[in-house]
């Protein structure tokens, strides 16, 4: 307080108005300079995020470390926290993985002995403000799953949610820096989760994996008992407990309340057509030919179509997907592109046609046509857009995914979606082949579907037999993949 009062009166007090001042801490402001005092409205908060994938490399670069496929490993083990990527710049210094020598570096740096170390200095520093072992117990519980509340961790420690001493430990984990409200929940830092939970992994796996199994048990069941407004949610935590790499990256890019997806504005469709033109610029290196602005057009007007646009906290558009129920109505719609087309004439009879539900209400077919980005955030907006998706996984329905792009190809079959060869299309050249996916889970549900997920996804050597079961009917998977980078795509 005293140091507050000295900050006002005297210090800034006495600085030129073109002056700006930047205070960091772990800490909001106390409340001397809180609403209602005249300060109030000289003050801008500015959330802190760790670096963006360019900063990162170029932090190493500025580090000495000279390859740029080195950098690349380094930022797909480490992420942005500058503090990692400062020791991990160490260690590779260290044991002088340049040049020739860069081969060397390992694609994980958990093969390294002396990474563990390293990790369990920086949760450390990340957790001094926690000492106690209850506190410590609650926060390595929160750090298994992507976002919690007190009866999820009640469920995780194996204690009685309405106990007082959870009740007290979870009001001072409430308070602690690191952790952030979101939507559904809490969350902690995403570099402070990501780190306590490798050390966790490394100092007891029994206990990593037991935390995880209680997880995955205790969404499975709110997954089944989930209304159609909560199942998009549920549905992408239960696929953060994969902890598959290339699952991970593609949906989890972005920091929870950074981006949210909403319907469209009335006569937006403008706005979408320039940041797909950009997209296709910038991904496919021409300009898009006019035939298929005519086609986006369409699905982005039909009234069958499901528009959402991703926006940042200021409401500005970000990226945008479209998927398209099949049914009758939408027949002159996905018969319209040659994409879609080639998919409808493979995949479907004349017979099967004629019995496809009238309305998208009725129907429980889709294709996901679009997943557009802007340049802007663009991994962030990716993520939140496709686990939006998510929402139309209701358990008994068949999904359809088209894309040119091998990495997506790699997830679509890590998640079961098995492919049509005879849809292929060639609109793209001969190189990038549009193929086509799809999913049916009108035969096993959503929950067998996931337990097949989990006992396929499960590291080499199996983490536990009860993670799932191998009861499915035909699911088409691939191997496990590291972290890969991802570029844009439009299913």
């Amino acid at each position: 307080m005293d140091l507050s009062r000295w900050l006002q009166e005297e210090f800034l007090a006495g600085l030129a108005t073109v002056v700006r001042v930047a205070v960091a801490g772990r800490h909001p402001l106390g409340r001397i300079w809180s609403p209602g005092s005249p300060w109030q409205r000289l003050l801008r908060s500015l959330p802190l995020q760790g670096f963006a994938s360019g900063e990162s490399r170029e932090y190493l670069s500025r580090r000495g470390l000279e390859d740029p496929a080195l950098r690349d490993r380094v930022v797909r083990t480490v992420g942005g926290s500058p503090l990692a990527l400062s020791l991990a710049a160490d260690m590779v210094l260290q044991y002088a993985w340049q040049g020739p020598q860069s081969a060397g570096f390992p694609r994980d740096l958990a093969a390294v002995p002396a990474w563990h170390l390293v990790v369990r200095s920086l949760v450390e520093e990340f957790l001094r403000e926690a000492k106690d072992p209850a506190l410590r117990r609650l926060l390595e519980a929160a750090a298994v799953v992507r976002r919690f509340d007190q009866d999820l961790l009640a469920a995780l420690v194996g204690e009685d949610v309405k106990g007082l001493k959870l009740t007290a430990d979870f009001r001072r984990l409430v308070s602690l820096s690191a952790v952030h409200p979101a939507e559904h929940g809490l969350v902690l830092h995403d570099e402070v989760r990501r780190f306590v939970a490798e050390d966790l992994r490394w100092r007891s796996p029994e206990q990593y994996t037991e935390l995880h199994l209680r997880a995955v048990a205790y969404y499975r069941r709110l997954t089944r008992a989930a209304g159609l407004s909560e199942r998009g949610w549920l549905v992408a935590e239960c696929l953060f407990l994969l902890n598959q790499g290339l699952i991970q990256a593609l949906l989890f890019q972005d920091e929870p309340e950074q981006i949210y997806v909403t319907t469209a504005a009335p006569r937006e469709e403008d706005v979408l057509c320039r940041i797909w033109s950009e997209w296709y610029e910038q991904i496919l290196g021409s300009h898009p030919p006019p035939e298929l602005e005519v086609h986006l057009r369409c699905a982005l007007t039909h009234p069958a179509s499901r528009l959402r646009v991703a926006r940042d906290r200021n409401g500005v558009a970000l990226g945008f997907t479209v998927t398209i129920p099949v049914c009758r109505d939408s027949l002159d719609l996905l018969k319209a592109s040659p994409v879609t087309a080639s998919l409808m004439e493979a995949r479907f009879s004349a017979d099967d046609l004629t019995a496809l539900p009238v309305t998208a209400s009725e129907t429980t077919l889709f294709h996901f046509r679009y997943v557009v980005e802007g340049s802007k955030m663009r991994e962030a907006a990716r993520s939140a857009m496709i686990r939006d998706l998510f929402a139309l996984f209701i358990g008994e329905g068949t999904y359809f995914v088209s894309t040119p792009f091998s990495h997506y190809k790699k997830v679509v079959g890590l998640l079961g979606f098995r492919h049509l060869p005879a849809a292929r299309n060639w609109a793209n050249g001969p190189v990038s082949p549009i193929e086509h996916y799809e999913l049916n889970l009108s035969r096993i549900g959503f929950d067998a579907w996931y337990g097949d997920l989990l006992h396929r996804c499960r590291p080499a050597g199996g983490e536990d037999s009860r993670l799932g079961s191998t009861a499915s009917a035909g699911l088409a998977m691939s191997a496990p993949i590291g972290r890969r980078p991802f570029g844009g795509v439009v299913f």
